[in-house]
């Protein structure tokens, strides 16, 4: 069967709605999902367009904690109640976000969000229903995202954020949702290619030269809440190793 203009309009538009206000007649020129998310908000009575809301988009990150799943949608954050896993329930979203949602990590009450082409944010999750944005703890361009061999992590119960940073580890005290704290950061001779978690256990994959040993996993302790990252050790790893996948106590997936 062939789908008319009409329809296809239609399922367009419900695949990705974006919402915006005009506030000045102008002409528009045809763009992206991702330069729309990143347009800032014009001031009222000097034209162009601000945007309101949008719904659907990418969905490239989730996370869950208990009987809660966060799923990144494209510039929101739904939260799901799966306690039944048969009968999941979509409670909670959001307020909108500046950036795609890339990655996500979730601890007791709060969540880690790290926008494409964006910060890293904090969301206060005490009340499910109604998460908002508790602050930003990195700014745009001073995180290595997933896809680079970065990431963001939580450990000590989920009540410590890593986010992994060019020379480093930034480190979150996140004990209290609603005023994330920044703790000690760990400088690291060179940028993370790799980072992941198990239990309360950090994992940072480093390029170190030939003569410092190649490619190295650095160890990291993250127990204990509102302190600083303790180093454990580091081991090398084969050369040409690209990412760290998972990590289960000290067995490390890698690729």
């Amino acid at each position: 069967m062939r789908l008319g203009p009409p329809f296809c309009r239609a399922l367009l538009m419900l695949t990705s709605l974006w919402i915006v206000s005009a506030t000045a007649s102008q002409s528009l020129t045809p763009t992206t999902n991702t330069s729309i998310a990143h347009a800032q908000p014009r001031q009222p009575g000097h034209g162009g367009l601000e945007l309101v809301d949008a719904f659907g988009g990418t969905t490239r990150a989730v996370a869950s904690l208990g009987g809660l799943v966060l799923v990144g949608v494209g510039l929101h954050v739904d939260v799901w109640d799966a306690h039944d896993i048969l009968r999941p329930r979509l409670i909670g979203r959001s307020e909108l976000l500046p950036g795609i949602v890339d990655e996500l990590a979730v601890g007791p009450s709060v969540a880690v969000v790290a926008l494409r082409d964006g910060p890293v944010q904090v969301l206060d999750l005490r009340d499910p229903s109604s998460p908002r944005t508790a602050g930003e703890v990195v700014p745009r361009g001073e995180w290595v995202a997933r896809e680079d061999g970065g990431g963001v992590v939580t450990v000590g119960g989920g009540r410590t954020a890593v986010v992994a940073a060019p020379g480093g580890l930034r480190v979150y005290d996140l004990s209290r949702p609603d005023m994330p704290v920044p703790l000690p950061s760990v400088s690291l001779r060179g940028t993370p290619r790799g980072l992941v978690s198990s239990g309360n256990r950090v994992f940072a994959l480093i390029q170190h030269s030939a003569a410092d040993g190649g490619w190295i996993v650095h160890h990291f302790d993250g127990a204990t809440p509102g302190a600083a990252l303790r180093p454990t050790g580091q081991r090398p790893v084969f050369a040409g190793t690209q990412d760290l996948l998972a990590a289960d106590g000290d067995r490390l997936a890698m690729r």
